[in-house]
């Protein structure tokens, strides 16, 4: 059968293996245009603070200096670095510096120069003198006095809830329920590329941005947005990409190295180091989940009603998205015929959450495979036993309402397994 299918079954190469394979591909970090400036930012040393002063005397008088940026002379457009496109109904909470600073590593200034080693220096001794607030470092912090006191003028609390059946019923005719409580932390994606941008002006044309981006129209919405531009005259480059895992998913470093371009009218690269992409650029979102689990006296689950807290980081940015992500994600695994999720999404002073390795699945699964080990072993049944007991069989419609399931073959997996 294979034999009439021109790739299944078949040995095709990547199209760019062999120069990967080699050492011949070129990645962003290689380009190197003629007259391009290089930035350096400067990021928050705080968690949490107000900017009083910064104080570039210093920085100014290193050889090659061309600009300093910082929130007083540069846009104060909010967007969402997480918008995939134009009109998307996503919290737009982030500005390109902010002088309210939310976590370290937010970004404070921007040093331009003609080299990145004068950009490093002047970075350097670039003086910010802060007023500082009392962190919230988890979402326990938040939740008891912290509402609202991140974003002052922009909601830092979302909620969602999805259900099928009757959770309150099925908890009643119960014959135990029980509860668990899992916590997953951040992580960063370490990919061995850091995160880098090049933006090239064209007076008559617009803007070129160069990016290992993974959504070219997302960045060229958000640019747009910012520079107050037509689409049509933001050109997105997607590069070769060493390494993403959801990282370079969201607009980061792209709305600053356009605008300085823009404005300066000279190509502009801007690179992270290892420490700086750590900090300042996005995470896996840590989550606080309860389940609560209601089974009749032969082990099946009637009902299963959970609730997670999702840690945002300092700005909201795709934490919604990932928050019901996770949700929908944990209707379709088992057989259950009651079922809530009750996604609770809070800013704290940390830094930015977003896509990472699964977009929802690795948080939503570690709470309910922790607790469903927890309720096996409580009702002395096998954990794979237990498994497959619930476990979704082909074509079962999708509770969240979607479209089924299609040829899930879960069971198969876990039985061979």
């Amino acid at each position: 059968m294979t034999d009439s299918l021109k790739y299944v079954g078949k040995n095709i190469p990547l199209h760019d293996i062999r120069q990967k394979v080699t050492g011949s591909m070129k990645y962003l970090g290689d380009m190197d245009l003629g007259n391009m400036l290089h930035i350096k930012l400067v990021l928050s040393s705080v968690a949490n603070g107000k900017v009083i002063k910064i104080d570039t005397s210093l920085a100014e008088k290193v050889p090659g200096v061309v600009k300093i940026y910082s929130y007083a002379n540069t846009s104060s457009t909010k967007y969402s670095g997480s918008a995939w496109f134009k009109g998307e109904n996503t919290p737009e909470t982030e500005t390109m510096f902010s002088q309210r600073v939310r976590f370290v590593g937010d970004r404070v200034a921007a040093v331009v120069a003609e080299t990145p080693e004068a950009a490093k220096k002047a970075a350097e001794l670039v003086k910010v003198e802060y007023e500082e607030y009392e962190p919230v470092l988890n979402v326990e912090d938040y939740l008891k006095d912290c509402k609202g006191k991140l974003h002052e003028d922009e909601p830092d609390y979302y909620v969602k809830e999805i259900s099928c059946g009757n959770i309150e019923d099925a908890m009643e005719k119960a014959y135990k329920v029980f509860y668990d409580e899992v916590e997953t932390q951040k992580i960063h994606h370490a990919a061995i590329e850091n995160h880098i941008c090049v933006a090239v002006p064209n007076p008559l044309e617009g803007i070129t941005v160069y990016s290992p981006c993974q959504i070219v129209y997302g960045v060229q919405s958000t640019v747009a947005q910012i520079l107050n531009m037509p689409l049509n005259r933001v050109r997105v480059v997607k590069v070769p990409v060493g390494g993403s895992f959801g990282g370079k998913q969201e607009t980061v470093l792209e709305p600053i190295c356009a605008y300085i371009a823009m404005d300066l009218n000279r190509p502009v690269k801007l690179e992270f180091e290892r420490r700086e992409s750590m900090l300042s650029t996005r995470t896996r979102n840590a989550t606080k989940g309860y389940v609560k689990t209601a089974v009749d006296k032969i082990g099946h689950i009637i009902a299963r009603d959970i609730k997670v807290i999702l840690d945002a980081g300092a700005y909201t940015s795709g934490g919604c998205k990932v928050s019901i992500a996770a949700g929908k994600k944990s209707f379709r695994l088992y057989r259950i015929p009651n079922q809530r999720y009750k996604g609770i999404v809070v800013n704290t002073n940390t830094p930015i959450g977003g896509a990472c390795r699964g977009y929802g699945s690795p948080q939503i699964h570690a709470i309910t495979e922790i607790s469903m080990d927890n309720v096996a072993k409580s009702m002395g049944i096998d954990p794979v036993d237990f498994r497959l007991m619930h476990l979704v069989q082909p074509y079962d419609d999708d509770p969240t309402g979607a479209p089924n399931l299609g040829n899930s073959r879960i069971i198969d997996c876990v039985k061979k397994g």
